[in-house]
């Protein structure tokens, strides 16, 4: 029986080895980031290697050097050893996996180094913390030089290593914005101040498991509400007047113009016809705010539980996998014909929407909700057995372990990776409490 928590000590590259093939369900991880930051920990031996920086260029070789991930003496370098790992993370991930990468930002700094915000030694807005390299790389302006970076630059590295990753095979699915609504300051005072970083997500297949039912948001009520809830202020000279719908169109709207008989009407059967099961629920969009949290223990940030748990929830079985074959298992969603007496509708039949009949329209759209229901999870699989396994999410930079503790409140179990040993200790400490037993395996 495999534990809720495997702790793996070591580098992320060399500790992969050990992981069999498709293994894992799923991958939620942040790497350092390139030149910002000193972990205080031991640097590892990188054999030679090549990536190539986008589909369709010529790739890059960089020789052997030992470094620490991130305190490359090149960008170069630092890409080439991530997509090393990345191509190990999808050799252990399963077909139906998806690996999420949270990555941000830096520039190139006046002193030939880099940091967060472009200025020499300043502070960093990254999740990863402050800190420039100055003190690791003693010939800061070759770097520079070698990567083609100018003083004060955005790196871009983020961009990079996706399209590093999509070259070597992955497929990159998604750009998600982790909007951040309480940013670091920043003091500067030639551009914005940085409140974003980006979570990727790739997946080994075309086809790949994903619980949308888990994914989804809540949908406003009517709507009225949501067209409220979007702000929208309509432009200087545009007819709103009862029946204008000019909150809509422009086209034959503006004051003085007769407007056409169905100009900016939400006309039809189409339109009737899609809203006979009125949603509940609505997708999740791909610009997630979500507040930076502290952590105490730590003395650098880590990205906050709420920003992963959706990611998580999608990408592994609430149910289960087969034990055999490793197969999710998925959930049946059923639509019913019986309405949702606790909704109002689509409120079509008021407001501005309820006149459409003096346009030549003879529709109007009541649009009762109707209820929709789970049924049975099934297996994806042909498997006879019918016992199950927890799904496992990986985490190959395990820091404090955010990744495992949203995992174990989540019923999943969790392998981490971590090199530093100060690190090992606080992942001790924080999964404690989620445990039954105090003491964590180790391998």
């Amino acid at each position: 029986m495999t534990p809720p928590v495997t702790i793996l000590t070591g580098c992320a590259y060399t500790e992969l080895l050990l992981l069999p093939s498709n293994s894992v369900d799923c991958i939620i991880t942040s790497p350092p980031y390139w030149g910002l930051r000193d972990y205080g920990i031991e640097p590892s031996d990188w054999p030679a290697c090549s990536y190539i920086p986008m589909p369709g260029l010529e790739p890059i070789h960089v020789p052997a050097e030992t470094s620490c991930l991130g305190l490359e003496t090149t960008l170069h370098a630092f890409l080439a050893h991530l997509t090393l790992i990345f191509t190990e993370c999808r050799r252990v991930l399963k077909p139906t996996g998806s690996a999420w990468v949270n990555m941000g930002d830096g520039y190139a700094s006046n002193a030939g180094g880099y940091d967060s915000n472009g200025s020499r030694g300043g502070s960093s807005e990254s999740t990863r913390g402050a800190g420039t390299i100055a003190a690791v790389v003693k010939d800061k302006h070759r770097m520079s030089k070698l990567d083609g970076l100018k003083p004060k630059d955005l790196i871009g590295q983020p961009w990079r290593v996706a399209f590093a990753l999509q070259a070597s095979g992955w497929y990159l699915r998604q750009d998600n914005i982790w909007h951040k609504p309480n940013p670091m300051p920043e003091s500067i005072r030639d551009r914005a101040t940085k409140s974003h970083e980006y979570v990727f997500h790739l997946t080994k297949s075309e086809r790949y498991y994903f619980d949308i039912e888990a994914w989804k948001e809540k949908a406003s009520g009517n709507t009225h509400a949501r067209r409220a809830s979007n702000s929208f202020k309509m432009p200087d000279g545009w007819d709103t007047s009862k029946g204008g719908h000019g909150s809509f169109h422009k086209a034959g709207r503006e004051k003085g113009k007769p407007a056409s008989a169905t100009a900016g009407v939400k006309n039809n059967s189409s339109m009737d016809a899609a809203l006979s099961i009125m949603p509940t629920s609505a997708n999740k969009r791909s610009v997630w705010t979500v507040s930076t949290v502290a952590y105490s223990e730590a003395h650098y940030a880590t990205y906050p539980p709420k920003l992963i748990t959706p990611p998580l929830l999608a990408s592994t079985s609430a149910y289960g996998c087969c034990a055999d074959c490793g197969a999710p298992w998925q959930r049946e969603v059923i639509k019913t014909d019986t309405p949702d007496p606790s909704h109002k509708g689509s409120r079509f039949d008021s407001g501005k929407t309820a006149e459409r009949p003096a346009y030549g329209i003879d529709t109007v759209q009541k649009g009762a909700r109707f209820l929709k229901t789970v049924g049975d999870w099934h297996p994806t699989c042909t498997c006879e057995g019918g016992n199950l396994t927890r799904p496992v999410v990986l985490d190959i930079f395990g820091g404090s372990g955010t990744t495992a503790q949203v995992a174990l409140e989540n019923g999943r179990h969790a392998i981490l990776i971590e090199r530093g040993p100060h690190n090992v200790e606080l992942i001790h400490k924080r999964l404690a409490p989620f445990l039954s037993a105090p003491v964590l395996h180790l391998a």
